[in-house]
This record gives structure tokens, sequence and C-alpha cells, in this order.
């Protein structure tokens, strides 16, 4: 049926379960799974607090350490001995 399950994750709660489950679904039906993350683009003109206080190498920076700390909970839920997770990064494109 499924071959290779995509999992989005922001790290919060729901996100959690989504991955949870997600990796259930993906050990009964022998798939793959990648998980991936999306952020924004650093904006000089922004409503988020952090793309207000930081310059744009501090933005990509906290977006790393952020970005790595979801995908290794993802990887960390999947790992079983048996089978690892891939994980991705993604990223938005600029509004039009």
């Amino acid at each position: 049926m499924y071959k290779h399950i995509l999992i989005p994750t922001d790290g919060s709660e729901l996100s959690k379960k989504a991955v949870d489950q997600g990796i259930g679904l993906a050990k009964a039906l022998n798939a793959k799974v990648t998980a991936v993350t999306v952020s924004e683009p650093f904006h000089i003109f922004a409503v988020d607090p952090g793309m207000v206080t930081d310059t744009p190498d501090e933005y990509k920076k906290r977006i790393a350490a952020v970005t790595a700390k979801y995908l290794k909970a993802s990887k960390d839920a999947a790992t079983d001995g048996q089978r690892a997770l891939r994980c991705g990064v993604g990223r938005t494109r600029a509004p039009l």
C-alpha cells in the first residue's frame, strides 16, 4: 500500500502525536519514513519576535538548532534498532 510516509513536525505536542502515529503506520506497513520541518525565511520586516531581534545569521543559527532538535526527537522515536528515520529540512518560499 504505502511505501514511503512523509511526517511534518514543528515540535508541538500535536505534532509529536502525529510523528508517533506516522511511525506506527510505517512500521505496520514496512514503509520508509521521512520527517520534515519547515521554517520561514528571515525577513527584515516581521512580526515574529525572533526575526525582529535576530540578525539574519543569528536567526539562521537559531532555526538550525530548533530544526535539529525537532528532527532528533522524530528520529529517536523511530529508531528501533532495525530501521532509521530519514530526516529532511524544508523552507517556505518568500511570498510573491
